[in-house]
C-alpha cells in the first residue's frame, strides 16, 4: 500500500525539507496519515493475490531483460566478427600473428595503433565547460559537455583516459570540438577509415587491452598501451566502407529491437504498479 503513488505523494506532502535529498518525514506527521484498512482476512487475500500476480509480471520482465542481453551479445559478436574476419565467409585466411585476433583474411593487414593515427590528449579541465556553449566538450563520460572554444576541427575518435569510463567511453566526431586533458584523441587516420577504427577499438579494446593483456581492470589508460594495440583491417578502402555500413545496419536493427523490448518492460512495470494500486484501494475484487 505504501508503495502506491497516492501514499508516496502523501508522504512527500507531509515531509519537511528543502529538496528531495533532504526531506524528512517526522513521526507525528507519519502517524497522522490515514490508511485504508480492510479486514485482516481481506488484507491477506489482497497480499496473496498480489504476490502471485507480481511474481508472474516479474518473471515476464526477467525474460525480456534476458532477451535484451542476448540481443546486445549478438550485436557485439557480429561487430567483432566483421572487424576481424570481414564479411566474406569464403575468403582465404592467414595467421595474423596476434594471438587474440587469430586468423584474418589473406588480403588484410595488421598494424600497431601508433602507425595508423595521431594520438594526443586535450588541454582543458571540467571546470572550463560552459552551459549552452558553442561546441561539444568531450570529458570522461559518455555525455559530452559544451564549451565556447575548440582545439580541433575534423574527424576524430575520443576515449576516456582515466576514471570509470576507461575502455568503455568512446565518441566519433567530425567537426569542431574541445576535449579534456585526460581524454585521448585519435585523428589524422592513415590506411584505416576513422569509422572503421572506431568500431574496431570500441568492440575490442576493453576486453583485450585492459582485461586480456593486463589481466586486471585498470582505472588509468597509459599512452604506450594504446600505441601498441594491434589493429587488423582490409587494405581496400571500399571493403572498410562496406564493413562500416554492415555494422551500422546491425546496430540500427538490434537497437530498434532492444528499444521495443524496453518499451514492453516499461508497460509491464506500469501494469504492475497499476495492479497494486487498484488492489490495495479496493478498485478490483481479488477473491
Amino acid at each position: 500500500m505504501f508503495t502506491t503513488p497516492n501514499y508516496i505523494s502523501e508522504f512527500s506532502k507531509n515531509s519537511s525539507g528543502i529538496g528531495d535529498g533532504f526531506f524528512r518525514l517526522y513521526t507525528e506527521a507519519f502517524f497522522n496519515i490515514w490508511s485504508i484498512l480492510p479486514s485482516l482476512a481481506e488484507q491477506t487475500a489482497i497480499a496473496q493475490f498480489l504476490d502471485r500476480k507480481t511474481a508472474q509480471i516479474d518473471k515476464a520482465i526477467g525474460i525480456k531483460e534476458n532477451q535484451i542481453d542476448l540481443l546486445k551479445e549478438r550485436r557485439q559478436i557480429l561487430i567483432h566478427n566483421a572487424v576481424t574476419r570481414g564479411l566474406n565467409p569464403d575468403a582465404p585466411m592467414k595467421d595474423s600473428g596476434v594471438e587474440w585476433i587469430g586468423e584474418i583474411p589473406a588480403h588484410w593487414d595488421v598494424r600497431r595503433m601508433k602507425f595508423l593515427c595521431n594520438i594526443t590528449t586535450g588541454a582543458k579541465n571540467t571546470e572550463d565547460k560552459v552551459d549552452d556553449g558553442l561546441y561539444p566538450f568531450f570529458v570522461r563520460s559518455q555525455t559530452p559537455e559544451r564549451i565556447n572554444s575548440y582545439s580541433f576541427d575534423g574527424e576524430a575518435i575520443l576515449t576516456a583516459g582515466d576514471g570509470a569510463g576507461v575502455g568503455k567511453v568512446y565518441h566519433y566526431v567530425n567537426g569542431k570540438f574541445d576535449y579534456h586533458q585526460r581524454v585521448y584523441k585519435f585523428s589524422d587516420f592513415r590506411e584505416v577509415a576513422g569509422l572503421y577504427l572506431f568500431h574496431f577499438i570500441q568492440s575490442n579494446f576493453y576486453n583485450v587491452a585492459l582485461l586480456g593483456t593486463a589481466k586486471s581492470t585498470v582505472d588509468s589508460l597509459r599512452l604506450p598501451l594504446i600505441q601498441d594495440f594491434m589493429i587488423c583491417f582490409p587494405v581496400d578502402d571500399e571493403e572498410q566502407a562496406e564493413i562500416v555500413g554492415f555494422i551500422e545496419h546491425v546496430i540500427a536493427k538490434i537497437d530498434t529491437a532492444v528499444l521495443c523490448k524496453e518499451k514492453e518492460i516499461d508497460k509491464l512495470r506500469e501494469y504492475k504498479a497499476s495492479l497494486i494500486n487498484r488492489a490495495v484501494t479496493g478498485k478490483i475484487k481479488v477473491c
